[in-house]
């Protein structure tokens, strides 16, 4: 995939272009590249478990008013991040072995209302190493129930050599907590007696 191809599978998706954002499970920092394009302010933070030498020099010594951040990151583990307006995940989730946990640790930093963006085969049959977990799109809508995160809303759809299949792109955010909801039942239920 190219870089142009990878700013037009995510531009739809980054709204505003603005913001603290972070590329988890980065890989070699094509998205995070794709990011630093769309992004017209703010800061990116690239998380892997191999923060890979070529990718890091690469992308440090780029020319964008986009500050970058490179860290070393298990997705799998408790990960340190400011809050964030959006996450990108491309090509990532169908490495864990436990989706919801992963989901659920990868959300703890992002804001209510953020843009969550994911990248997956839209396949159930695994192919490892490439592939070991994957994560179709009627897994990911179940998973999204199950992670407090709204329907995914899909971006964009994208041929893929692996088994002659698709990719997905999709956006979804947080479920906004419902203040004093407690309260209101007891209210309504009061009033109804």
């Amino acid at each position: 995939m190219t870089l142009h191809e990878a700013i037009d599978l995510i531009r739809p998706g980054v709204i505003p272009p603005s913001g603290t954002w972070a590329d988890i499970g980065a890989g070699t920092g094509l998205f995070t590249e794709a990011l630093l394009e769309i992004l017209e302010e703010g800061k990116v933070f690239a998380l892997d478990k191999n923060t890979h030498s070529l990718y890091q020099s690469k992308i440090e010594n780029r020319k964008s008013k986009i500050t970058v951040e490179i860290y070393e990151a298990d997705f799998n583990k408790p990960m340190i991040l400011p809050p964030l307006d959006g996450i990108l995940m491309a090509n990532a989730l169908h490495y864990a072995h436990d989706h919801l946990f992963v989901l659920k640790n990868v959300l703890t930093s992002f804001k209510p209302g953020g843009t969550f963006i994911v990248i997956e085969y839209d396949t159930d049959k695994p192919n490892p190493p490439w592939v070991p977990n994957p994560v179709s799109f009627n897994r990911f809508r179940e998973l999204c129930k199950h992670a407090g995160l709204k329907e995914p809303v899909v971006i964009g759809r994208r041929h893929s050599i692996y088994q002659d299949g698709e990719m997905y792109v999709v956006t979804s955010s947080k479920h906004e907590p419902v203040v004093g909801s407690l309260e209101n039942l007891c209210s309504l239920l009061n009033q109804m007696k």
